[in-house]
């Protein structure tokens, strides 16, 4: 090791025992050079400065906490629930933006509606499956890309109950912006059966009873 790098450290360590870090001075370098060079921080002011970085953070939250709380998302409903299978952001984010003087969104209340034939005395492995169903039953192949923009589908199951939704966006309509509808399953065995399914609808002009304007 280099006589001046070993001096260094050896001064360093005793030196630092008492709050101080040295600057060492190289070879071809002057006394003056050193003590133009930026003091190096003491163990005060680095205490200080991480106390600093922990009060920027929000109260009673870790660095950590506050970026998980960032990329969360908004709002308090838990996606893998009912409340989750019925959360239609689209229609937020349309009524967020909506220019008043064309439009005054609103969403229907949920009316009840026929079971397609072809679904009510099926069983299905898998909540899943009776969507896929659904779809093909309601004919939204034939729509989507065509007269209907956007499809998501969602299911979830709780113990002995489960349901789906199909959630319809992006109309070629002037009063219609999008429709939502519902599946409630019940457990038959190892398999499920379809129970109730209901509907909404999520209008651009407002609403008239369970209608769009």
């Amino acid at each position: 090791m280099n006589d001046w790098i070993r001096g260094c450290l050896v001064v360093g360590l005793s030196v630092g025992c008492i709050g101080g870090l040295v600057a060492c001075q190289t070879p071809g370098q002057s006394e003056e050079a050193v003590a133009d060079e930026p003091a190096a921080m003491t163990a005060e002011e680095s205490v200080a400065e991480e106390k600093t970085i922990e009060e920027e953070t929000a109260e009673g939250e870790t660095a950590e906490e506050a970026v998980a709380e960032e990329s969360a998302p908004s709002g308090s409903v838990q996606r893998w629930s009912r409340e989750g299978l019925l959360e239609n952001r689209r229609m937020e984010e349309f009524t967020a933006t909506a220019n008043p003087d064309f439009a005054n969104p609103g969403t229907t209340d949920w009316r009840e509606a026929e079971v397609p034939a072809a679904l009510r005395d099926e069983t299905f492995p898998a909540p899943g499956g009776a969507l896929v169903a659904l779809q093909q039953a309601v004919d939204i192949d034939a729509q989507l890309g065509m007269d209907l923009r956007e499809l998501t589908a969602r299911a979830y199951i709780d113990g002995d109950e489960a349901g789906g939704a199909l959630l319809l966006w992006g109309f070629k309509d002037d009063s219609l912006a999008g429709k939502d509808i519902m599946v409630m399953l019940e457990a038959d065995g190892d398999a499920w059966r379809v129970a109730s399914m209901q509907e909404r609808f999520h209008c651009v002009r407002g609403t008239d009873g369970e209608l769009c304007m």
